[in-house]
């Protein structure tokens, strides 16, 4: 049991250190952004939230504890809403949330640490085109969209898994996108454009 406590810890910090490292290069070379001098004193922050990512994968991976009832993955029971659009901006913890207006108008969100479920299959509207624009920071992003809709729908991620219907990549800076056939010529179109920056996006 120690032995793999200490393997497991030792996964854990050798995952840090090289996110850690990674987003500090990435920043400096492609972005021109000197991270050492935008932090200074709040350095504590990133190695809070990239930690908290580690160790949210280390206890979904397969073969980890879980509280009792708790499912590796699993999002978190649903909120209705009926609103008729997405807004709004989550600081922390997972959001799940299920749609079920019938004047749905699309909209935007952005959970900066959680993951975001958002359920829209029992969402209607008149013709036309609806977009949904989501952002996460740190973590997952799952939608699960009506069955009788045209999508056009663009996923892209830093670091994670993208999955849209069948289009999958994984791996570091990530895009998928999917169009159904004859969109434009469609009656009913949902345009989803989703981004994370340490996180999968499902998107089904």
């Amino acid at each position: 049991m120690t032995d793999n406590n200490n393997q497991n810890n030792g996964t854990r910090i050798a995952g840090f250190i090289l996110i850690s490292l990674g987003i500090i290069f990435i920043l400096k070379e492609f972005l021109g952004f000197n991270f050492f001098s935008f932090i200074g004193d709040l350095w504590p922050v990133a190695l809070i939230l990239i930690g908290w990512y580690i160790l949210k994968r280390s206890r979904q991976s397969p073969g980890s504890e879980n509280a009792p009832g708790d499912q590796p993955g699993s999002p978190p029971p649903a909120g209705e809403r009926g609103y008729d659009s997405i807004a709004g901006i989550n600081l922390l913890g997972d959001t799940s949330i299920r749609f079920t207006s019938k004047n749905f108008q699309g909209g935007e969100g952005t959970s900066i640490i959680g993951d975001t479920h958002i359920n829209l299959s029992e969402i209607d509207f008149p013709p036309g085109e609806r977009t949904i624009k989501l952002t996460n920071i740190i973590g997952d992003i799952h939608i699960t969209l009506p069955k009788d809709f045209a999508v056009k729908a663009r996923g892209n991620a830093v670091i994670g898994k993208i999955k849209i219907y069948d289009e999958v990549s994984d791996g570091f800076f990530r895009n998928v996108f999917f169009r159904a056939d004859n969109y434009s010529e469609q009656k009913k179109r949902l345009h989803i454009d989703v981004s994370s920056i340490i996180g999968d996006i499902n998107v089904a």
